[in-house]
C-alpha cells in the first residue's frame, strides 16, 4: 500500500461491502474507527471474512474478540477453518495485502 492512511482509506471505504469472487465463494468487509484502548490500540474495529456457499467462513482476519494465546489474550487474529492463531496488525494496508494473500492461496488450492 502506499502510505498508512491510503491503506487505512481503503479497508475504512470498504466497510459494510461483499464481493463475490466465483459461485462457491464471496468475501465481506468490516472496519470502522474505534477509541484506541488496550484491546485496539490501532483504533480500528474490522473484520475481513472469506466465505463458502453454505456462508461457513474459511478465512477471516478480526479483533471482534479475545482468545487465549499461551498466557496472554490477543485480539488481532487469523480465522483459518476451525483454527485461530494470532494476527500481529501493523497497519491498515498491510491487512489488506495479508487478507487477500490468504485468500488467493485458499482459493488457489479449491478444485
Amino acid at each position: 500500500m502506499e502510505d498508512d492512511q491510503t491503506g487505512l482509506q481503503y479497508l475504512l471505504d470498504l466497510d459494510g461491502e461483499a464481493f463475490a469472487l466465483s459461485p462457491s465463494h464471496f468475501v465481506s468487509f468490516k472496519a470502522q474507527k474505534v477509541a484506541v484502548r488496550k484491546e485496539v490500540p490501532h483504533g480500528i474495529k474490522y473484520a475481513l471474512n472469506l466465505f463458502d456457499e453454505t456462508k461457513h467462513r474459511v478465512i477471516g482476519f478480526d479483533n471482534a474478540h479475545g482468545f487465549k494465546e499461551h498466557r496472554r489474550v490477543e485480539w488481532d487474529h487469523l480465522h483459518k477453518q476451525e483454527k485461530v492463531y494470532p494476527y500481529r496488525f501493523k497497519t491498515a494496508g498491510q491487512l489488506l495485502e495479508d487478507f487477500w494473500a490468504e485468500v488467493n492461496q485458499f482459493l488457489e488450492k479449491q478444485p
